[in-house]
């Protein structure tokens, strides 16, 4: 197995960060890799709630909240994916660090195919490339929060 953590403090309230983080059908509107998100089923948020992420690459990925702490945590297993491994859960987790600021966290944990080459490609290529990518989707939440705007392939806000 194979874990990435990246933390990073943003300036916006842990609520406001939550509330766009929670409404599950919407990361594209913050999240610079993913094109559309249309929800699988009628739930848009909470335990059970899925959503298929649509790439701009063309990749696709489905995902399942499987761990729902209101305004602290969310968990998805991600599933139907186009990548090299055979499990993947992540979560988003909101910590308040002041009245309009919060810690965000992505982490990641995940095994990967094609046994010990699949590991260290994990460790030497998709490690660093992933942490990066959790970097810019903190960045684009920010972002989104502060404009209002959705955020497009290239992290910067859309036109109106």
């Amino acid at each position: 197995m194979t874990s990435i953590n990246k933390t990073l403090l943003i300036q916006a309230s842990a609520e406001q960060a939550w509330a766009v983080i929670a409404d599950f059908g919407n990361v594209y509107k913050f999240h610079p890799k993913v094109k559309q998100s249309p929800l699988l089923g009628d739930k848009n948020t909470g335990l059970g709630a899925m959503r298929r992420c649509d790439f701009y690459d063309g990749g696709s990925v489905v995902e399942t909240i499987t761990d729902w702490q209101p305004g602290k945590k969310m968990t998805v297993a991600l599933s139907e994916m186009n990548m090299p491994l055979k499990w993947a859960n992540a979560s988003l987790l909101v910590h308040a660090t002041g009245a309009n600021q919060c810690e965000v966290t992505i982490n990641m944990e995940f095994a990967v195919k094609m046994g010990p080459l699949g590991w260290i490609m994990a460790q030497v290529m998709m490690k660093p490339m992933m942490a990066g990518m959790f970097k810019q989707v903190i960045k684009a939440l920010e972002t989104h929060l502060q404009t209002g705007k959705e955020i497009g392939k290239n992290g910067k806000p859309l036109a109106a």
